[in-house]
């Protein structure tokens, strides 16, 4: 919602300065230019918005917090993000809150958010296998046995420079 204020008000703060700037010289202002400036600095002004959203974001995040993952989106509405994708979603989670098994130490479980852009935060929750490099998504369905360890599940192997990885196994956990 703010995001539409913002942008009226640019282009109402636009029109506003040129047509003043027309007034103070005395001059008349061709009828195409008021509404292309206006236009023009709406658009930029929201260019400006989607762009600056993942970065915005992340400053202002507080110290131990991790970027895992900038889910990038490019469409058809917005043709020139199949070039210059935009971040429309963020995964982080707290170092300082990362947890290591009881029993087996080569295991942390790591709770991540997903941020995103117009939708509310989701949290998952994830077991990282220090040792082997893989992840696990605790969702629905997931089978634990008596000592804690998943029954099922699939694990999916991590790039040696994944985030929650390098991170999560090296947080120093409780």
């Amino acid at each position: 919602m703010l995001e539409i204020v913002g942008i009226i008000a640019i282009g109402l703060g636009s029109a506003s300065v040129l047509f003043a700037g027309f007034k103070i010289f005395r001059r008349t202002p061709p009828k195409y230019l008021i509404p292309l400036i206006s236009g023009g600095g709406m658009v930029l002004f929201s260019l400006f918005n989607d762009y600056d959203w993942g970065p915005r974001a992340i400053s202002g995040f507080p110290e131990g917090v991790i970027v895992a993952e900038e889910i990038e989106t490019s469409t058809g509405l917005r043709p020139w993000s199949y070039i210059f994708p935009v971040v429309e979603q963020l995964v982080i989670f707290d170092k300082d809150k990362v947890r290591r098994h009881a029993k087996k130490t080569n295991l942390v479980m790591i709770e991540s958010v997903l941020m995103s852009r117009y939708l509310k935060a989701q949290e998952q929750f994830h077991l990282i296998d220090c040792v082997d490099g893989k992840r696990l998504d605790l969702v629905a369905g997931i089978e634990m046995d008596d000592d804690g360890l998943p029954i099922n599940g699939e694990w999916r192997k991590l790039e040696p420079s994944d985030p929650m990885l390098v991170h999560g196994c090296a947080a120093s956990v409780k």
